[in-house]
């Protein structure tokens, strides 16, 4: 996999540690360019997967305060890392499974030796399984855990991802999240999915217990679009303690 790319980022920032329902932000804007390079080997013909990746950003951060009198604040932070995943995957179809697990444990080192202004990494553990129930029914489960290192700036940080809940509005230097989806096929073409998730995110691991616990729950339809492919498609309608929005889905809504 490689990319390089550019990007200008506007979003609401309210804070590390938000609380749900705080209504008070800024305006955040991340711009720069960026390189993603990653390879991954099968072991044999098992369900083993190894893997190394190369991360580099420029990124310029514009974060406006709201005061008349004040400037907005700018940072330029250059980031340069080499990381390593292990995953394990049994899934019977990688767009919409029907059954199998996909499990995947990430870790980067930023150094200044590669380029990056700071030392620092990164952590990443992922786990998704689909479970049939009789003939109709699917049952999708999956955990996501995510930390980072005091100097890791703060594009990097880890955010909570839920439907239904706007990117970067819960981040901090831990970020957990638990998922729910049943699948419930209809008839051979349509079917219904419900949804409903929890997050936490803390400053460090022993404050997780204490913090916040934000709540995510929605619907929607799936048609079955390429049988040659197993692919479903459709659109999700989801809410959570401060929004409400909704998706095209094409694929499992938890596509990496």
């Amino acid at each position: 996999l490689g990319a390089v790319g550019y990007a200008s980022v506007n979003l609401d920032f309210f804070g590390l540690g938000a609380d749900p329902g705080e209504d008070r932000s800024t305006d955040l804007n991340f711009e720069g360019a960026f390189i993603i390079q990653e390879i991954k080997f099968q072991l044999g013909k098992s369900n083993w997967i190894l893997g190394a990746d190369y991360n580099f950003a420029r990124i310029d951060t514009t974060l406006d305060l709201g005061f008349p009198i004040l400037p907005p604040f700018r940072t330029a932070d250059q980031s340069s890392g080499l990381g390593v995943l292990a995953s394990y995957d049994t899934r019977d179809n990688h767009f919409t499974p029907t059954n199998g697990t996909d499990a995947l444990l990430g870790f980067r080192y930023y150094a200044e030796a590669l380029g990056s202004d700071n030392d620092y990494y990164t952590g990443r553990a992922q786990y998704r399984t689909w479970l049939p129930i009789g003939d109709k029914v699917v049952l999708g489960l999956r955990g996501d855990a995510a930390g980072a290192s005091d100097e890791t700036p703060l594009y990097n940080l880890p955010f909570i991802q839920l439907r239904g809940v706007p990117a970067f509005r819960y981040v901090d230097q831990y970020a957990f999240t638990l998922e729910v989806e049943p699948r419930i096929q209809i008839t051979d073409r349509w079917g219904v999915v419900v949804f409903g998730g929890v997050g936490r995110t803390a400053g460090t691991l022993s404050d997780l217990s204490e913090s916040d616990t934000v709540y995510s729950v929605g619907a929607g339809f799936r048609y079955f679009l390429a049988r040659k492919y197993g692919i479903h498609a459709g659109v999700d309608v989801a809410y959570s303690d401060d929004d409400f929005a909704f998706y095209i889905t094409v694929g499992s809504a938890w596509l990496r």
